[in-house]
């Protein structure tokens, strides 16, 4: 019991760190789409 106990907040702050991850991807992401001009030629 004490095992299960004392892996919960590893797991925890796995997920946070998971989702802090996926939302720094996602946002560098965006920044990159918005800082690079598309491909084809506006006109």
């Amino acid at each position: 019991m004490r095992d299960a106990a004392s892996k919960v907040p590893d797991i925890a702050s796995l997920i946070r760190a998971t989702q802090l991850g996926l939302a720094a991807l996602s946002y560098g992401g965006q920044r990159r789409d918005s800082a690079v001009p598309p491909m084809h030629p506006v006109d």
